[in-house]
């Protein structure tokens, strides 16, 4: 697992954690989580319609607000390559 490096400047001081599972599965994402409330899969290379999945995977029930949606949407997408860098980095160091 690690930190999105690209987003932590903006995402930290909102209390979001967004990270990489290590080597995971196609097509490139990342979760991003808010405390104890919800936790979602951002599919960064989409558009930013279809860029987020809850992930089912969390018993977390709290909906995302349309600011948070806006929010995570507009940082992934502002910067869509250098975290795909990154994911790609993590596939290839395992």
């Amino acid at each position: 697992m690690a930190e999105v490096e690209a987003l932590k400047a903006v995402f930290k001081p909102l209390g979001l954690k967004a990270w990489f599972w290590s080597n995971d599965h196609e097509p490139p994402h990342f979760m991003v989580k808010l405390g104890g409330k919800w936790q979602f899969k951002v599919y960064f290379m989409e558009d930013e319609a279809n860029m987020l999945q809850r992930d089912r995977h969390c018993p977390l029930t709290d909906t995302l607000s349309r600011k948070w949606r806006r929010t995570i949407t507009q940082a992934a997408a502002a910067h869509r390559l250098e975290i795909l860098e990154q994911w790609e980095g993590m596939r290839d160091d395992d």
